[in-house]
């Protein structure tokens, strides 16, 4: 009895650190739903999306929006970015059916919008406050949380605009692979 009790923990808590693990940081091809995409709109302005799965915490998710906007602010040469834009464009998904969530001031998705409930509030990297929604359609419903950032790349401080938060790309960076065990 101590023995099977024994394997039913250790059971349990395997369970629980895959979830925990269950977002790669990484970009995402075209046959792997979980990971990050840019899109350039400017020279100084890029979208990034991150996507993850149904086991992924929206703080991480968020969090993997926000570094890969620091590196890609690296890599290009600037020492700070704003976001412009912080969209929340998690999904739901019951059966065959998919739900897009939206909610005023998060997400600019107006198709198929439901009322949603927040799950997390949080203040990442920067002090931005996205709210991470949930569809309550059923017992067997799933989030998937995606987040997508219009940023915009700037040479110093100086160059943001009145009430812009502005992000220091090699704290960004450093914070975020400390948090996350990431190698650089």
């Amino acid at each position: 009895m101590a023995y099977l009790s024994r394997l039913i923990l250790l059971s349990l808590l395997g369970a629980a650190f895959t979830g925990c693990t269950g977002t790669p940081y990484q970009p995402r091809k075209d046959d792997q739903p979980v990971g990050y995409r840019t899109h350039k709109v400017a020279e100084d302005r890029f979208w990034v999306t991150f996507s993850g799965n149904p086991r992924s915490s929206p703080n991480r998710v968020h969090d993997f929006a926000l570094l890969r906007a620091a590196e890609l602010a690296k890599e290009h040469g600037f020492a700070h970015f704003a976001v412009e834009i912080n969209r929340n464009a998690s999904t739901a998904r019951m059966g065959d059916d998919q739900i897009t969530t939206s909610r005023p001031g998060v997400s600019d998705s107006t198709r198929n919008s439901i009322p949603s409930t927040p799950i997390a509030n949080r203040t990442p990297v920067g002090g931005a406050s996205p709210t991470i929604v949930e569809v309550q359609v059923s017992s067997h419903s799933v989030a998937t949380p995606v987040f997508s950032l219009l940023i915009r790349f700037l040479r110093d401080s100086n160059d943001a605009k009145p009430a812009e938060q502005i992000h220091l790309a090699d704290e960004v960076i450093a914070k975020l692979r400390a948090k996350y065990g990431l190698k650089p």
